[in-house]
């Protein structure tokens, strides 16, 4: 009888850790790789969609073509992090697949209503702008979050990898789009896109989150049982997570000035160096970004490291590279800057889900990961347009670009005052998906035990 139970109980423990490994969960790193190419890679080509709709306007003798054509791309991404705390409590109420199926199907039937109102920019607004960005809200959160279902070993590295496939698709479409639209079309191209959007409908099949179990202090298992219908809508325990609010909080201030050399790099070319290539500074950030992030991966898995420091450094360097950038009176050497800054800003991106998971625990990472974007949405919204008033004031984006540095470095320096917020008794019910014990297959067996020893709570829950 007592060794029944002794099975039963490792039985149970065996659930509660991510696995690490395995053929479903290396097909889920694979399609959130192509999840986040196809959301961040159409964003960031928009570019060459914009130049073919303001040709369009222009033609139809539409004053302030420009602005309008650029207006669309504008709602697709403030839509994209103004919803993620919608996606956060409709993955939590409903569950990822569902969230991730219904994301991918919304991006898909906006893309291609958009192919037949190439003309109206009206019609645009609201299936390019609204419809698509609400769907990549809606598969961008379940993305994020699938991995800590499976990861905690090498959640970093899985983490940094998977957003590479951003960067690998802003390089890929843009061309490939410009080819598409020069020989058959906007309309063509568009439903190119939507044929693409059939990626985000696969992930929703495979995205199958994990049954965990919780461990209370004392050893003892007590088995989740999923069941998203029972849930409350919004997850207050969330905001009772200090360590969260702070580091949102600072992140708020730091990313006032992140943006601003992204939105106005191709004027600040421009206008400090009228014979350099505007376009290689953005795609020289793509490049070093993807290898940033493949870099950071591997260092936040390594033991000891904290996560919280990583960002920090991140965000510090853009703010100095930022600042630096209003001093560069040579166009190599001010390529060479950004070309460091997209190393930086690769550490940064990375490093956002495992914090997340890190501060938020299991149970909170949904909400955590959209209510931080819906967040951030604010001071990237408010950033570049703050630095255009400037230029248009002095004339040069040298104020604009320290001012950006400074508050990206304020933003870092505030973050050490998360070490001086005290947990809480409502964070230690969620502890790091990444810990020491759960580094290799033998804790499965022992980690009652253990937890004994270390008077440590794990809590594995099913998002």
């Amino acid at each position: 009888m007592a060794g029944n139970g002794k099975s039963k109980s490792n039985d149970k423990t065996s659930l509660a850790l991510p696995p690490d490994g395995g053929f479903r969960a290396w097909l889920i790193v694979v399609c959130a790789f192509l999840c986040q190419g196809v959301i961040f890679g159409v964003i960031n080509s928009y570019s060459v969609i914009h130049a073919r709709l303001q040709d369009n306007l222009v033609l139809q003798n539409i004053t302030g073509a420009s602005t309008k054509a650029a207006l669309v791309g504008s709602i697709t991404f403030g839509t994209t992090l103004l919803a993620s705390p919608i996606s956060g409590i409709v993955s939590d109420k409903f569950g990822l697949p569902l969230a991730t199926f219904f994301g991918g199907l919304i991006c898909l039937t906006g893309i291609f209503t958009s192919s037949f109102f190439t003309q109206s920019i009206q019609v645009l607004y609201i299936t390019y702008g609204l419809m698509f960005g609400f769907g990549c809200a809606l598969v961008y959160t379940p993305t994020v979050t699938i991995l800590g279902h499976y990861f905690v070993k090498h959640l970093g590295k899985v983490s940094g990898f998977t957003t590479t496939g951003a960067s690998v698709f802003t390089v890929i479409l843009p061309p490939l789009l410009s080819s598409v639209i020069k020989n058959q079309g906007l309309d063509v191209a568009l439903r190119y896109l939507a044929v693409i959007c059939i990626l985000l409908i696969i992930a929703a099949i495979v995205y199958k989150p994990t049954e965990y179990a919780n461990h209370n202090i004392s050893g003892e298992i007590r088995e989740c049982k999923v069941n998203h219908g029972s849930r409350p809508m919004f997850n207050t325990d969330l905001w009772k997570r200090k360590r969260y609010i702070v580091w949102a909080l600072c992140c708020m201030v730091a990313l006032l000035g992140y943006y601003v050399p992204y939105v106005h790099m191709v004027e600040i070319v421009h206008s400090q160096f009228p014979e350099g290539n505007e376009n290689l500074p953005i795609m020289g950030i793509g490049i070093t970004s993807c290898i940033g992030r493949l870099v950071c991966g591997l260092i936040s898995d390594i033991q000891g490291v904290k996560k919280i420091y990583l960002h920090q450094i991140s965000l510090a360097g853009l703010g100095v590279l930022t600042s630096f950038l209003a001093m560069a009176n040579d166009y190599m050497i001010f390529l060479v800057l950004t070309l460091v800054m997209g190393f930086f800003d690769g550490f940064f991106i990375s490093i956002l889900g495992p914090i997340v998971y890190e501060l938020c625990g299991p149970s909170g990472a949904n909400q955590g990961v959209g209510f931080f974007f819906g967040l951030i949405s604010i001071p990237i919204a408010v950033g570049p347009p703050l630095a255009g008033l400037m230029y248009d004031s002095l004339g040069s984006y040298s104020l604009a670009l320290v001012v950006a540095g400074l508050l990206s470095i304020s933003g870092a320096l505030l973050m050490f005052f998360i070490e001086c917020v005290n947990n809480g008794a409502e964070e230690e019910d969620s502890a790091s998906p990444e810990q020491p014990l759960l580094q290799n297959n033998r804790s499965r067996f022992h980690i009652g035990s253990m937890l004994k020893r270390e008077k440590r709570q794990y809590s594995y829950t099913i998002l």
